[in-house]
Formats: C-alpha cells, structure tokens, sequence
C-alpha cells in the first residue's frame, strides 16, 4: 500500500529532473540582459567569398545597434523592434518581407540585433502602444575585400553600425484603439465549455460565489448552498482544480471568471458524475505593471465585508495577493409539514422554526508565477480560509393523532463551529521547441479542519401550555480532519497541422476524520450523560487512479476529437473506539473501468459552428452515502449509509449550436440528452432507535433503476442600444425517474423549466444599473444527490435549524421541488481620476419583491412531507471600491504588432 501510494508521487517530479539539466536551445540567443532573441538568417543574397569564412559560408557577422527615444530623449522600455528582409518564397515563387528577428528594448530603450548577413538589405519597424509606428530601410556600409591581403580589422568595423537615437512620436488614437479593444463580453463559449465573465456581476458584490453562481443560466443555488446544474450536481472546480472550499468560502470579488462544462471530455475526471463541472476562476493578473483595489461593504443587517487585491507583474514573475474579511448574520425561517403512515393510528407534525446565523470567516490567497525563460514557468499558489459561525434557533413542534392535539415541545438549539482550510498548488509547463508541444506537472494539497457543538434544550407542554414531561437537553461535541493530494502530470503534442495528441496521469486519494460525541441530560438539571453506542469516531481513506488519451483532427471545416480514460475508486472506511483503534470496518472497491468521449465540429463559417459530442460519465457514491454506521444527531430522524451501493452510470449526449451573429452578441443553443442507471436515491424505513428505542425513521441510500433527462438550453446575449446590454436564457426539460425498490414503485415524470434574463442600462454621468429576474418552475428533486439535511450530521457545519427531513430538502425518487421566483438589482456610480485610479459605489439588493421562498414536497408510503424555507429576503448591501494600479502597455502592444504585420509579412516560429 506504501508504494502505491509513493508512486503517483514520483511520476510528478519526471518533468523536473528532464528539463532542470536541458541545455539552452541553439536556436535562441541570450543578451547579457537575459532578452531572447529570435534568430533566422536570410538566405544568401550575396553568396560567400572565397578565403573567408570557410567553404562560401555566409557572411553572418553583421550587427545593428541603436536606442528608441521619446518626444523628451529618454529611453522607452518595451518597445517592439523588428528587422524584417526579403526573401525568396518557393510556395509562391516570389520575394516576401519576413521578421527575421524581433526584440524588446532595455529600460535606457538600447536594442541589438546580431548575427546578420553583411550584404543582405534591410528594413526596420518600431511600434509600441501610445506611439506612431517608425519604419525606414537601412544596411551597413561594407564592401568585399579585394586583392591577397585581407584587413579583419575593417571588415569587423564594417560589419557593425550605429542607428543613433530614434525617436517615436506619440499617436493618441493608438491608445484609444487599446482602450475600446480591452473590453471582456460577458458571455463567451469555448471549444468544450461556456464561459461567463462575472467580474462586472454588480448583483453580487460584496458577497461570495454562492451568489454569483446564481446569475449563472442553468445554475440553481439553493438555500443552503447546494448547486444543480441541469438539475443535476456537477463537479466544483476552483482555478481547475479540486477544492475543499464550499462556495460560502470563496469572496465574489476574487472570482475572475465561471465556467461551464456540461460534457467533459476524458481529460477529466470521470466521476464528475452527470451534470459535468463548474469551475471558478480566481482573478490573475496578466499585464505587467501593478494594479489592485480594496472595497468596503455595509449590509442592512449591519455586517460589514472589507478586503482587496494586489497584482505585480514584471518579465520575469507575477505576484497577486487577495484577502477578504467577511461577517454576516443571515436569518429565516424553516417550516414543514409531515403526515407519518407508519403507524396504525395515523399522526401529524408541524414544525416551525426560526433561525439567526451569525458568521465571520476570512479569505486570503497568494502565490506568484516564475518565467524561467520563453519555455519554463513554475507556479506556487496557496489559498487560506479560517472561520466560525453560531446559529441559534427556536423551533416550535406541533403533534396530533387523529387529528387531535397531543401538545406541543419547544426547542431552542445553540451551535457553535469553527472551520479552517489551506490549500496548495504547484504547477511546473514546459513548452518545447516544436509549436504546440507543451508538457504540464501539477500537484495540489488541501487540508480541513472543522470544531462544532450545540446544545439543544427541549421543554414538552400540552395544548393547555401545562408541563407533560421533564425537560430534555441533548448535547453534541465534534471535531474533524479532511485532507486531499492531487497529482496530475499532462502531454500534448502536434503531428503535422492536422493531428494532436493529449494524454496524462492522475492521482488522488482523500483522508477523513471525524467524531462526534453524544450527550443527554434527561432531567434537564445539566448533569450530561455520554451516549457512547451512538455516538461516532471514524476515519476513512479514498483513492483514485486514472489515465486518459485525446486524439484530435481537423479536416477542412471539420474537427474529430476522440478520447478514452481509465479510472477506478476504492474506499477503506473504520469505526474507532475510544482509544482510535479500528473496532469495525468496511472496503470498497470499483474495479478500472473506460470511459470513452467524442467531438465532432463542424465550421459553418466564421460567426456559425455546430457541435456533437457523448461521453460516458460515473457518479460513485461518495463516503457517507456507503458508511454503514448510523448517525443519531437528530434522534427523531437517524441517517445511515448502504455499503452495497454500485455507482451509478451516466451517458450523456448533446448537440451544440452557436452563432457569434454580430459584435458584442451571441446566441447558444444546446439539445441534450443524459441516461443515468442505478441512480442513487435516498428512502426511508421504520426502525427501533438505540438512542430512545422508539420507532423513528431512518434516512439511507439506496440504487434505484433509471433516470432520463432530455431538454433544450438556449441563452442569447445582445447590446440592443449602445446603452442597453440584455442577456437572457432558458432551459426546458423532461425528467423520468423510474424505481422499483424497497417495496415502493415509482414513475416520477415532470417537465419543468428555468429562465434567467439580466439587464445592464449605462447611464449619462458614470451611472450603471443592473436588474436580473430568475424564474423555476416545479422541477423533479435531483435524482443522483442528497442534498444538505440542514442537521449537521457528522460534525458538519448545519444551519438553518430543525435539523432531519425539516432540516433540508430531501433527494427522493418521488418528489419535487416547488416553483421559484426571485429578482435582484443594483446601481452604480462610477468616479474617474486623472491618474487613471477610479472609485465605485454600489448599492445592491437580494430578492427585491421577497418573493424568495424554498419549497419542496416529498413522499413514500411511510410518510409525506411538504417544506417552506427561507433566508435574507430583500437584503440590501452598499459597497464601496477603490482601483488602482499603473500598466505596462508592453503586454497589449505585443498582441497588436501582430496585426500591424499585415500583408505578406509573417514571422517565423522557433
């Protein structure tokens, strides 16, 4: 077991030990200044001479040298200087102008170009964001030897010439072109995903990714954090990664980008299960020069957020730091109705409770990345967050038989956790001489740690108000550890100008532990009483390998991607005694399995492409879906795992279409189609409790037969006026789930759909106003997850109160979720200063119309329940941001010279 484990390990540091002892490539030259110079001689234009050189060798011993001046004199650093020389092009049988070599000016603005026919004509381009372009014909003054005596020294002084100081005129239309040209849509699609820049998102500023995915068409967010996408549970990615974070953790104003893949292909993970991956991107800089803000947010419960960013750049390394302060104190109300059929005499519950979450927790993250030259960049990042939150409640129980009174019980429940989490990363790219051949190295670590109690206090009261039994008081005392490894090494590589391989290694494996302790008072008098039968102290380990291939090729307007992956999952799980030593266990193990995927593409013309793609995907039950141990945190409600659960299977296809129809807009539109067998589903039965020995029910797993998901996404996004940006989306579908277990058949079918639109109208005098609106229709419960039960169970965070089936929505074969409607806005003032700083204030409200309401139905032929939730309706936040920061436009001129190139110029690859 110790060697498999140490082995992912070792692949890992194969990039490493290759390329630390790689010589430099003969095809660059280093300056003493550590600048690359791009070398590629012309052809010979005046031949050799005999007695020089050697065998009619090129005279490739010239060499200009100058320096490029502004309007003052004073050097200018980074600028683009390219010498460019005709050449004979055999394809189209005449001469063409081509860069033969290019550089990038020193600070003093000095520049060399080296190594260059002396007989050859030349021509050199200056060009640089803010400036005019300068171009001039220039060669150096040297004449052939002649007669039997060669002087080295005048052909060495002839081969040499100084271009003096060159000075550039500024051009203000130049940087106005820059300006309007860095501008990021909202919206964009990718080769493989949907890409949503949420950076201009004034809805949720000042708050975190749970209300940023929020504005996300497809995305549903429920009220306690659970993300469906295509009412399904994808994959959380952060920075493409894995993550222990919850979204709850990670600041809105840290998040650079969202992006949706709804079919992975094999490069990923095949457990991302059917829904695919949401990966959040946090904020890099990519522009050297250095530029941060920091901001101040008020809500209208009186908390208050403060934190910013600070991003440095150079030619050698970037830096960024982020760090937020948050503190918030949400509050609601959970109500439900359950009718039990268990029993011979039927009964009924209403439950009501309010609660008061007062939260704190802080965010920061920091790494840098090193360019080590043109083709190595390592890159170390670190991401740590620490919090507390205390959540008290008042919960209100209401009990008949036969529809009569048997009183009530009042609970008030006080819980107290602390949380923190650091995650790691290291990345090493290679890029090799060959274009397109890049190799990749990642390794990432994440540690958790999480502290909880509550205390419960239970008063029992006939529906006179008079005592019926002695008070109650259950106590519950947590702790626990989550770590996670994750190595992955990537290759790819180009053959010719059609075919591209990609292929790579992964290893991951995740170590849990946890307790969770069990106290009662039965006389109320505070004298607890350790339940050591139920409570809980377990660790588990988890474990995946994997490997995966991508061939890709393009033919004409048509490009074929084919992959396949192989991965498989085991579990080892173990009950501890007092004393942490194993008293029980259990193994898991999912044998190597494939899981093929496909792209076909096809162009159908600049703006138009057209899309295919399948792949099979495994959603494996997660740890405590198998853990068959039961959990009694809620007495009244006990949930425990079913160690015989398969995994569940998922084919997914869809067809893509996507037309970029005029600048600015786009319209996406998706027919998909995703079959699941042995879905995991939650059910419920009656059993006697070894906490009270009463008969209660229990919560647990199990697989049911299938499930069927067909439906249309379309999304369109326009400037309908230059002051009017109008996004808008839908998704109808057809969900069926079919199950024959635990004595119960069900047939559950239900179209349902969802549609988000949002407006941004820019105003005269630096005004912005956002209004976006969210409607969901009723909608079959996610079939392949449990969603949160609001309890807590296993030490975990909880909130919400009531805890059990109250707690949460359920994940039942035979339930729904009720319709949904919300609308949020915002407005800005935008403040511009002279030193291009600028200053913001936002004003943003959640669920404008309070309208927000949570509500869910479950049944089975034990019982049938009906849940209404609530949290923060009509929550107004007032931010205030200050921007900063000074550019070097270096990055954006390199991206323009390009296309200053024009013509028959083209430059020549390494």
């Amino acid at each position: 077991m110790i060697k498999l484990k140490i082995l992912p390990l070792l692949f890992l540091m194969i990039p490493f030990i290759l390329f630390s002892q790689q010589p430099n490539d003969s095809s660059s030259k280093k300056t003493p200044q550590n600048k690359t110079v791009n070398k590629n001689s012309p052809r010979n234009a005046g031949g050799g001479f005999g007695g020089f050189g050697g065998g009619g060798a090129q005279m490739n011993i010239g060499s200009f040298y100058g320096k490029v001046v502004d309007a003052k004199g004073k050097g200018i650093e980074f600028v683009s200087v390219q010498l460019l020389s005709n050449v004979f092009d055999t394809v189209k049988k005449r001469n063409i102008q081509k860069v033969i070599q290019a550089f990038l000016t020193e600070k003093n603005g000095d520049f060399i170009f080296e190594n260059l026919n002396v007989l050859s004509r030349y021509r050199i381009k200056i060009s640089s964001a803010g400036y005019k372009t300068y171009e001039n014909a220039i060669s150096l003054d040297f004449k052939a030897p002649t007669g039997g005596n060669v002087d080295f020294n005048q052909i060495l002084n002839n081969s040499s010439k100084d271009l003096g100081n060159i000075k550039l005129d500024t051009s203000t239309e130049t940087l106005k072109e820059v300006v309007v040209t860095s501008t990021k849509p909202i919206f964009e699609v990718g080769v493989d995903r949907k890409i949503f820049n949420v950076d201009k998102n004034l809805t949720s500023v000042g708050q975190t990714a749970t209300e940023v995915l929020k504005t996300i068409p497809s995305i549903q967010v429920d009220v306690d954090g659970n993300v469906t996408l295509r009412n399904e549970t994808p994959t959380i990615f952060v920075d493409g990664r894995p993550t222990n974070l919850t979204i709850d953790q990670i600041p809105a104003d840290a998040i650079e980008r969202v992006e949706i893949i709804s079919n992975p292909s094999a490069k990923f993970d095949a457990a991302s299960g059917a829904a695919g991956i949401v990966n959040i991107v946090l904020k890099k800089n990519q522009r050297k020069g250095y530029n941060g803000n920091i901001q101040y947010t008020l809500d209208s419960r009186l908390k208050s957020s403060t934190g910013g960013l600070f991003n440095f750049r150079t030619q050698k390394f970037n830096f960024s730091i982020i760090g937020n302060i948050f503190t918030r104190s949400p509050f609601g109300y959970n109500e439900f109705d359950r009718s039990n059929n268990d029993i011979s005499t039927p009964n009924n519950i209403h439950s009501l409770t309010n609660y008061v979450n007062n939260s704190a927790f802080g965010f920061g993250r920091t790494g840098f990345d090193f360019y080590i030259d043109n083709r190595n960049t390592i890159s170390i990042y670190a991401v740590y967050v620490k919090g507390q939150f205390k959540t008290d409640n008042n919960q209100r129980i209401d009990s008949s038989l036969n529809n009569n009174s048997t009183g009530y019980n009042l609970t008030t429940n006080s819980s107290l956790g602390q949380f923190s989490n650091l995650g790691t990363q290291l990345s090493y790219k290679h890029s090799f001489k060959k274009k397109g051949q890049e190799l990749t190295a990642d390794f990432n670590y994440n540690s958790s740690t999480n502290f909880n109690n509550s205390d419960n206090r239970n008063t029992f009261l006939t529906e006179n108000n008079l005592t019926k039994s002695p008070p109650y008081n259950q106590k519950t005392d947590g702790e626990g550890n989550n770590s996670s490894v994750v190595g992955q090494l990537d290759f790819e590589t180009p053959f010719g100008s059609d075919w591209k391989l990609e292929t790579g290694l992964r290893y991951n494996n995740r170590t849990v532990k946890n307790y969770n302790n069990q106290f009662i008072d039965p006389g109320g008098e505070g004298d607890y009483i350790l339940l050591s039968g139920i409570s809980l102290n377990y660790k588990y380990f988890e474990e995946v390998y994997a490997a995966y291939g991508n061939v890709t090729y393009k033919y004409k307007n048509w490009n074929f991607q084919v992959g396949l992956r192989l991965q498989n999952r085991n579990y080892y799980g173990n009950l501890l005694d007092k004393q942490g030593s194993d008293s029980a266990g259990f193994n898991v193990n999912l044998p190597f399995q494939l899981f093929p995927s496909s792209f076909v593409t096809y162009k159908i013309n600049a703006t138009q492409d057209i899309q295919f793609n399948y792949s099979r995907k495994l959603s494996p039950p997660n740890f405590f879906q198998l853990f068959p141990f039961p959990n009694y945190s809620d007495p009244q409600n006990v949930t425990i795992g079913n160690p015989g659960l398969n995994p569940q299977f998922n084919n997914i296809l869809e067809l893509v279409y996507n037309n970029a129809y005029k600048r600015g807009a786009n319209f996406f539109a998706s027919i998909y189609f995703r079959n699941s067998e042995d879905i995991i589903t939650n059910y419920v039965y009656l059993d006697k409790s070894a906490y009270t020995g009463d008969s209660v029910l229990f919560s647990s797993y199990i697989n049911a037969n299938y499930s069927q998901t067909i439906g249309l996404e379309l999304s369109n996004k326009i400037s309908l006026f230059t002051w009017w940006d109008w996004a808008i989306s839908a998704n109808l579908f057809n969900s069926n789930i079919v199950s024959n277990v635990a004595n119960e058949s069900v047939n559950n079918n239900l179209i349902g759909w969802n549609a988000k639109t949002n407006n941004t109208f820019k105003l005269p005098k630096n005004f912005t106003i956002q209004l976006s609106a969210d409607y969901t229709s009723k909608t079959i419960l996610p079939p392949s997850s449990s969603q949160g039960t609001g309890g807590g169970g296993f030490g975990g965070r909880g909130g919400g109160g009531g805890g059990g089936f109250g707690g949460g929505i359920q994940s039942f074969a035979n339930g729904y979720i009720l319709p949904r409607f919300v609308v949020d806005a915002a407005i800005k003032k935008d403040f511009n200063f002279k030193n291009k700083n600028s200053l913001s204030i936002t004003l943003s409200v959640s669920d404008l119309l309070k309208t927000q309401i949570y509500s869910s139905f479950v049944s089975s032929s034990l019982f049938s329940q009906t849940t209404n939730r609530t949290v923060l309706q009509q929550y107004f936040r007032l931010t205030i941001r200050y921007q900063f920061g000074k550019f070097d436009l270096s990055t954006i001129k390199r991206k323009s010279n390009k296309g200053e190139q024009g013509g028959d110029s083209e430059i020549i690859q390494q």
